[in-house]
């Protein structure tokens, strides 16, 4: 897909700025106290809301390794309604039946009947898989260079919420089919394109990689952070930064507590049992506990030229996973 190429630019800039000063972290713990497991093949690529394909076509996700395995070429998109939604370039495949588009589909979210998509033009649509056509389509400006965490639509109620390529998320009513929100979220980088999406308590979240937003009460809230990686658990946001932070933020993004680790660079974060773990591109794995009050810091050698991605409380890494709980 074209907008892999962001990753590898990214990893570039990880392994340039350790190549000149290195996480070198004290009292470190010889080894997490958990078993590593294999796969069955390595990561061919992955959806940060969906979950991973791996090179012989299976695939993981939330619920363990599923009994489909996609046909060459083709990644996993989405897995929801119990159904998988996965794109090779234009074809797309949703379930056991596959479509072709005009465009490349870089995510896609399917509640019933409707499957929202967008292009890699930036273009959004509504396809109606019942009657096999577009129902809804609309057009935002083009961007060149994208975050491989490109976020999926999100149905809440009655609406879907689309989050564009260039910094916004466009909220279109199911029923009429119209635009009836346009929410400006990143205008100032480079990379706009939305990383996560969601709603935690009552407040709706949306996060490029250089700014969060939560609207909620009649308020809008903004940060602005460097962003490695975003998760949401319960009723907080987990964040790392890229000068090596890791801050937890409730739904109006007030900061609760945060730490920085000098020099390190985070690739992957979960959240389980009270604790933070996130994995550092030199070798470590760094839990700290939900009061940012008690850390530990573990040795963990992987290939950070590889792929690393966490969905929920799992880390996988070239051909094995470690599972957190």
């Amino acid at each position: 897909m074209k907008y892999l190429v962001y990753f590898v630019i990214a990893i570039s800039i990880f392994t340039g700025c350790s190549s000149k000063k290195g996480f070198e972290p004290k009292n470190v713990i010889d080894e997490i106290n958990l078993s590593v497991k294999n796969m069955p093949e390595e990561i061919q690529s992955f959806k940060l809301d969906s979950g991973i394909t791996l090179n012989d076509g299976s695939l993981l996700v939330s619920e363990g390794l599923l009994d489909t395995k996609l046909p060459e070429n083709f990644n996993l998109l989405n897995y929801n309604d119990n159904t998988v939604v996965a794109v090779n370039n234009n074809d797309l495949m949703i379930g056991s039946e596959t479509n072709t588009f005009s465009q490349e589909i870089v995510a896609a979210t399917l509640r019933d009947n409707l499957l929202a998509l967008i292009f890699i033009d930036n273009s959004i649509a509504i396809y109606d898989t019942k009657i096999k056509k577009i129902v809804f389509k609309d057009y935002y400006d083009h961007s060149f260079l994208n975050d491989i965490k490109i976020a999926n639509p999100y149905f809440m109620d009655d609406m879907i919420l689309f989050p564009t390529l260039d910094g916004k998320v466009i909220v279109v009513d199911i029923n009429s089919k119209k635009v009836i929100r346009n929410i400006v979220v990143s205008t100032s980088s480079d990379i706009k394109n939305i990383i996560f999406l969601g709603v935690i308590g009552d407040n709706f979240i949306a996060a490029s990689s250089n700014k969060i937003i939560s609207i909620g009460s009649g308020t809008i809230n903004t940060k602005e952070y460097d962003i490695s990686s975003i998760i949401a658990s319960k009723d907080n946001l987990f964040v790392t930064t890229i000068d090596g932070k890791i801050i937890k933020l409730d739904n109006t993004l007030s900061e609760i507590s945060s730490k920085k680790f000098k020099f390190a660079k985070f690739f992957a974060m979960v959240h389980t049992d009270g604790f933070v773990y996130a994995l550092e591109s030199q070798g470590y794995i760094v839990s700290i506990n939900d009061s940012f009050t008690k850390e530990s810091i573990y040795e963990f050698e992987f290939d950070n030229t590889k792929y690393a991605v966490a969905v929920n409380n799992t880390i996988y890494f070239e051909d094995k996973y470690l599972e957190i709980k």
